[in-house]
């Protein structure tokens, strides 16, 4: 209760002095702020336990959120998407969540880790020095100090690593193309069925 002699709106520092007081003071009570005064109440332990939960679901929620494309390098490495939250990711546009059962996406999700945990992982790229460059500094650690170092660190990650460019362009068994950018070779092996390394083509 507030006395009627008492001053309202409390400024910043009352307030926070209240806070002060009834937390050192009173153990048994508890405060909550407002945007004029300070609220004083018996201490609930059953509703500080679920507001404790709830802040932790949400806190992990948002996390989950703001990982982002991480989830695909986590795919990529088969770490198993660990801590994936369904809540976070099939969304339509609108932000309305796509699915109709959490049960049946969750256990789609769980065969795709399955099959990420058992099958080796081939990252294939055109020219992608600078992109694994960029995937590694940003999701797995700062560079190393040099290229053989940096090679050992992103061959333990990704263990398989294809890069089209190269294969056209280096090589006693490179295709040999005048043009090595991507959508010239996709033209010129357009028509067949299984490629052949050291084919010739102009």
């Amino acid at each position: 209760m507030t006395p009627e002699n008492s001053k309202l709106p409390l400024n910043g520092f009352e307030k926070r002095l209240t806070h002060q007081i009834v937390r050192a003071e009173y153990p048994d009570l508890q405060t909550y702020g407002t945007r004029d005064f300070v609220q004083v109440e018996t201490k609930n332990v059953e509703k500080q336990v679920e507001e404790k939960a709830q802040l932790e679901r949400r806190l992990d929620r948002s996390l989950s959120s703001a990982i982002g494309f991480r989830w695909l390098t986590e795919a990529l490495t088969g770490e198993g998407l660990r801590g994936l939250d369904l809540h976070a990711i099939p969304l339509k546009i609108e932000g309305e969540e796509q699915f109709t059962s959490v049960e049946a996406f969750t256990d789609r999700l769980d065969a795709i880790k399955a099959v990420l945990a058992q099958r080796p992982r081939v990252l294939v790229g055109h020219n992608c020095f600078m992109d694994l460059v960029f995937i590694y500094n940003y999701f797995y650690g700062s560079l190393p100090d040099s290229v053989e170092e940096f090679q050992e660190s992103l061959h333990a990650i990704f263990p398989t690593i294809v890069d089209t460019k190269y294969l056209s362009t280096v090589g006693p068994d490179a295709l040999h193309f005048r043009n090595s950018q991507l959508s010239q070779i996709e033209e010129a092996l357009a028509d067949d069925d299984k490629p052949v390394f050291g084919k010739t083509l102009y």
